[in-house]
């Protein structure tokens, strides 16, 4: 499969009816993390007795860390539903590659996977959210040096090139590529639902969804291939 798979799906529509849902579930999960702040809490002020029961203080802890957890997946599920504010400053990513790139290798070296790159000084800047876009880029990496991880050639590369030089379309064009099983069309776009995950319960099953609907946000356009042994993104970043 050569073609790539794109998720415009996941470039959300402004409108009355979105910013309804927006403040719905924004009123939604501050009053679930209301209740959890309570079980957290008080599971807390269980945990101080000196005097429990081995299995009591087992199931305080899980509790409180089930609570703790469940916030964290609250503020997942808002960034993947569109509700964060995304800005649009002047972006260099010239000027953020390094930093990309240490904790890039730093996200590898963790998964026992390899990483290659080149050179980002030449490129223009361009009209987004630094912040967002670090976010999105990081998230699309450590899936990557996990999905790398399960293979014997256990390697990930994040190429950045200025516009004109990868791709006619005139856009600063970003590819992050890892060593992976097979996927087909249909896993593809599988993977970029939300709650879809092929990795361990600690996983959201969020991250390409999440990476999508950000890029969606910054009028970047998301595309994912695999073939051959390798798992492709490109992001088409507007330049000027």
């Amino acid at each position: 499969m050569a073609d790539y798979i794109f998720a415009d799906d996941y470039r959300l529509e402004e409108g009355p009816t979105r910013e309804f849902f927006k403040t719905f579930l924004k009123g939604l999960v501050h009053k679930h993390n209301n209740t959890l702040g309570v079980i957290q809490g008080f599971s807390t002020l269980i945990l101080y007795e000196d005097n429990l029961t081995e299995s009591v203080r087992e199931n305080a802890q899980e509790m409180n860390d089930s609570a703790r957890d469940s916030n964290g997946l609250n503020q997942t599920v808002l960034t993947a539903a569109g509700c964060s504010n995304v800005d649009s400053n002047d972006t260099s990513l010239a000027s953020m590659h390094p930093f990309l790139v240490e904790k890039a290798q730093a996200v590898c070296e963790k998964n026992g996977v390899t990483i290659t790159g080149n050179d980002a000084s030449t490129l223009p800047t361009f009209k987004s959210d630094s912040s967002k876009l670090s976010e999105v880029l990081m998230a699309l990496i450590s899936n990557a040096a996990e999905a790398a991880a399960e293979t014997e050639s256990k390697a990930v590369s994040f190429e950045v090139y200025p516009p004109g030089e990868a791709t006619s379309n005139g856009t600063i064009d970003l590819f992050i590529k890892n060593s992976c099983d097979e996927w087909t069309e249909e896993n593809i776009r599988k993977h970029l639902e939300a709650f879809e995950s092929t990795k361990l319960t600690g996983h959201y099953g969020l991250g390409l969804t999440i990476a999508a609907v950000l890029s969606g946000q910054m009028g970047i356009r998301m595309g994912i291939k695999n073939e051959n042994g390798q798992s492709e993104i490109w992001l088409a970043i507007p330049a000027g």
